[in-house]
């Protein structure tokens, strides 16, 4: 059973081997600065938060295309997909539920209201300029679903002169993707801005045995496009817009499966941000925003309900530094969630704000790195929740790095488990609470010129966790009646120098549903992933290989599948560049009963983005 593993970890540890001959080079490097763990700006070097940064060359390095597919398989991040491009997908941050990790584009909060987790596969990377994941709870920093952690993804931001870039490419399934757009800076303006299309015919994505199997092709189509714009009016003082939007239409797999199904759906961020340099010792930043998300499915050309989340968001953060190497950080936020549409039209509640009060303090003393963060969120006709977090980070002799943490977090209940409409068959329960958890994180790193490893262990008891359950009539509701435990060890390794760029992941985890002492479903046990690239000048190839294992045997012991890629640079603009995923046709399933894709190939022609 643990064979793709094991093969994977043995083979990450040679190839870092043979890849890093002189450990102790200077790899000069410019400083990785981060924000979402903090909520200011700070090396990733002093962060006290468990983070990982995937910028724009990441993104064009694997050519991943969405953003499940980027994240999939590093460390403490496992991905159910419910087969193939555009199908439901979540996001399991280090074992914590799809719906406690919470997903942010440019600050602005992205998911349904109704459902409670975000639509991960809707987001396409060619749009994205950067990506940071922060493992373990951050309600202290961001309140409700941030449980497992925060992902937050920035749409594409270019300082250059002002060009454009363009991408089209064809592949197996009919796949079709085209994207253009431009960025760059212009005095003080700096603009960037990108349209994408995608567009597949798909396979039939439930396998067999499924009940809702019905043996046809299950398309995609997503059409996207972004902005960002800033104007620096003075020193210290700019007005930014930032705004994504993604809509189309998936086919799926309904009951009965003799109905074809389908579903519209759209994602929307839209903010405005003012950054203002009130004098040595005083940065105000403010952010007024929305974000949409928009569902609504068909059987045959019949609407069996539409289901829309609008959320209204206003930041208003102050950073003070009085003392050298410390920044306390003192801010206000206001969340209204509103739905609306045919599916909930008759809940007995469509709206609910969120008052929130926050601080973080951000303080180096010599080799110790310290942050506290605190935060106190009233939910209306919910209740009132105060987390934090703890953060501490020692810098030793011989490039290590020693952190800890404990943190608490919460998620709040979702309108459909609140204030679902009664029926025969299912209520919601105005009277739930929040889940809560409570948890610790320990980890040791160390960076020698090129190459770096980190080791870290958590865990993460998780309480009040809301189940729907039938009583004796097969009538389901929902209650605080489970409880999770969630522990775990992760191993890094990283080396990048002489054309080489060799990243290992390997986790151990142990996700339990106390109650039962059964394993959470859809969540390895053990899992790996190993990156492997090289650049030749013109020429660039690389692989990925992705193995997990599954404590319950489901939906399967394990796999192991094997991407390829390559590119060619023409000249200093144009590029091709293609990729073979799944390149053995292993037949796998991340979600019992939705297989995923088999050998797919993609050819792309490319101008500007290398």
């Amino acid at each position: 059973m643990g064979y793709p593993f094991m093969k994977v970890f043995s083979c990450g540890l040679a190839a870092l081997a043979v890849a890093a001959p002189a450990l102790a080079q200077d790899a000069d490097e410019p400083i990785t600065i981060v924000i979402t763990g903090s909520r200011s700006e700070q090396p990733l070097a002093h962060a006290t938060a468990d983070t990982t940064v995937l910028d724009r060359s990441d993104i064009e390095r694997t050519q991943a295309a969405t953003l499940p597919g980027l994240l999939g398989g590093l460390n403490g991040i496992d991905v159910g997909n419910s087969g193939g491009a555009g199908k439901a997908t979540s996001l399991y941050l280090r074992g914590a539920n799809a719906g406690q990790t919470l997903l942010l584009l440019d600050g602005l909060r992205l998911g349904s209201a109704t459902l409670g987790q975000p639509a991960w596969q809707n987001l396409p990377t060619v749009l994205l300029g950067r990506v940071e994941v922060v493992r373990g709870a951050q309600s202290g920093l961001y309140g409700s679903d941030a449980i497992g952690g925060v992902v937050q993804a920035f749409t594409r931001e270019e300082d250059g002169p002002i060009a454009p870039w363009a991408r089209a490419a064809l592949g197996t399934q009919q796949g079709r993707e085209a994207a253009v757009g431009f960025g760059g800076r212009d005095g003080a303006t700096q603009i960037s801005a990108g349209l994408s299309t995608f567009d597949t015919a798909g396979f039939d994505a439930t396998s067999a045995e499924n009940i809702n199997h019905n043996s046809d092709r299950d398309g995609y189509r997503n059409l996207a496009g972004s902005l960002r714009l800033k104007h620096e009016f003075a020193p210290g003082q700019s007005l930014g817009l930032t705004a994504l939007r993604t809509q189309g239409e998936n086919e799926y797999d309904g009951y009965p499966a003799a109905l074809d199904a389908s579903g519209k759906y759209a994602q929307q961020a839209l903010a405005l941000n003012a950054d203002n340099r009130i004098n040595e010792v005083w940065r105000m930043r403010t952010t007024l925003g929305q974000s949409r998300d928009q569902s609504e499915d068909f059987s045959g050309d019949v609407s069996t309900g539409a289901f829309n989340t609008h959320r209204d968001q206003f930041t208003w953060q102050n950073d003070l530094s009085f003392i050298k190497n410390n920044t306390l950080s003192l801010g206000v936020e206001w969340l209204r969630e509103r739905i609306d549409g045919s599916g909930v039209q008759d809940f007995t509640r469509d709206e609910r704000i969120t008052r929130s009060l926050f601080a973080v303090d951000t303080l180096r003393l010599g080799a110790h790195d310290l942050q506290l963060s605190l935060r106190r969120d009233d939910i209306e006709a919910i209740d009132t929740r105060t987390t934090g977090r703890l953060g501490w980070g020692w810098s030793l002799p011989g490039s290590l790095r020693l952190t800890a943490s404990y943190a608490t977090g919460f998620k709040a209940p979702t309108f459909n488990d609140l204030y679902y409409p009664e029926s025969p068959w299912s209520a919601g329960n105005p009277n739930l609470k929040p889940e809560e958890s409570r948890g610790w994180d320990l980890g040791l790193s160390q960076q020698l010129g090129a190459f770096g490893w980190r080791l870290a262990t958590f865990r993460t008891d998780v309480d009040n966790l809301i189940q729907w359950t039938a009583d004796e009539s097969w009538r389901y509701t929902p209650d605080n009646v489970a409880e999770a435990r969630l522990r775990g060890v992760e191993f890094g390794a990283d080396y990048r120098a002489d054309g080489w760029h060799v990243a290992l992941a390997a986790d151990w985890l142990q996700a339990e549903d106390r109650n039962t002492g059964d394993a959470l479903p859809n969540r390895p046990d053990r899992s790996a992933r190993l990156d492997v690239d090289r650049d030749l000048g013109r020429w660039s190839a690389g692989a990925t290989l992705l193995a997990a294992r599954y404590p319950d045997e489901l939906p399967q012991a394990g796999y192991g599948v094997l991407n390829l890629r390559a590119a060619y640079r023409i000249d200093h603009a144009w590029s091709l560049s293609a990729r073979i995923d799944n390149a053995f046709d292993r037949d796998y399933q991340t979600v019992s009963g939705y297989p995923m894709p088999g050998r797919e190939a993609w050819l792309a022609v490319e101008y500007g983005l290398r």
